[in-house]
């Protein structure tokens, strides 16, 4: 007798037991019984109710992913329509500025007034600054003796003089610009040092 024969035995013995699951019956009698038939029409009614409710559900669903696509791409298109609105008044009031730099420069300067040239770059400017003020914006241009912001002020240089208290500003170097609160460029001022008595404080 060989081993695989003698074997066989135990090993079936140790062979994990397999359930059998009875698979769902249908009985055609139970359409006969109308208790029956009317428990089937109605969870039939049931589940054809809840599948409409899910399809409702589904298509407001798909509604309102489109209609929240298209409110973002319409404040998408608005927020461009008002930028370029807005960097076209800019422009059409800064063009007339440069019509008139335009008109300037195509005289004979040779004969020009050197006075009347400054007197024409000045008011070239205070339109170009009326200009700007008209949408918000605004120069920045200290005195001297005013106090020294630095969220508004860019120190260059330090520079003491009589009469300007240490800390505060001595000139106005370059004008700054700010739109509202915001500062577009810091005016470079040159500030009065501080004291000794303050450094070593």
């Amino acid at each position: 007798m060989n081993s695989e024969q003698h074997n066989g035995p135990d090993q079936a013995e140790h062979e994990p037991r397999r359930e059998r699951r009875e698979e769902p019956s249908f009985d055609p009698e139970r359409l006969d019984d109308p208790d029956e038939v009317a428990q089937l029409l109605e969870a039939y009614q049931t589940l054809q109710e809840r599948l409409e409710e899910a399809e409702e559900r589904h298509e407001q669903l798909l509604r309102y992913v489109s209609d929240a696509k298209n409110e973002t791409r319409r404040a998408k298109e608005n927020a461009i329509d008002q930028r370029r609105q807005g960097v076209t008044s800019v422009a059409r009031d800064v063009i007339t500025a440069l019509d008139h730099f335009d008109m300037a420069l195509s005289q004979d300067l040779s004969k020009a007034n050197p006075e009347t040239l400054v007197q024409g770059m000045r008011a070239i400017r205070e339109e170009l600054v009326r200009a700007i003020t008209q949408h918000g914006v605004t120069e920045l241009s200290p005195s001297p003796g005013d106090e020294f912001d630095p969220t508004r002020h860019e120190a260059i240089a330090q520079h003491a003089v009589e009469g300007v208290e240490p800390g505060r500003i001595v000139s106005a170097v370059q004008v700054g610009f700010a739109l509202g609160e915001r500062v577009i460029r810091p005016a470079k001022v040159v500030v009065s040092p501080a004291s000794d008595d303050e450094g070593n404080a």
